[in-house]
């Protein structure tokens, strides 16, 4: 297991308590540079495969 893995494993018991009463929820995340490494020109940015995996497992929980 990575330590993305290990991190996502973590949080989502402590999310889903904290979130249980939650109707609404926004997730606002920057690309280029935060969930893809910074390159030379915001275009060529590419997310890494694991963090599209761990991405689309947070929305599969929080899915409304």
């Amino acid at each position: 297991m990575c330590s993305t893995e290990k991190k996502f494993d973590e949080y989502e018991e402590y999310l889903t308590k904290y979130l249980q009463n939650t109707k609404d929820l926004a997730l606002l995340l920057d690309y280029d540079g935060t969930l893809s490494p910074l390159v030379a020109h915001p275009d060529l940015a590419v997310i890494p495969p694991k963090t599209k995996e761990i991405l689309q497992k947070l929305a599969q929980v929080w899915i409304l």
